[in-house]
């Protein structure tokens, strides 16, 4: 069975696959949970 995934966890992977290491951008709207994810994440590997 497959897990739901937010799509902001989706993205994140998507960075992490291609090797960002930065994320800049104006948070707001329907952004904010993906800043929420990047900002209270515990894996290194998440972009800053």
């Amino acid at each position: 069975m497959a897990t739901n995934k937010r799509g902001s966890q989706a993205l994140i992977q998507s960075m992490i696959n291609q090797g960002i290491k930065y994320v800049f951008g104006i948070p707001g709207a329907k952004v904010d949970q993906l800043f929420e994810d990047l900002q209270y994440s515990d894996d290194p590997r998440y972009p800053s």
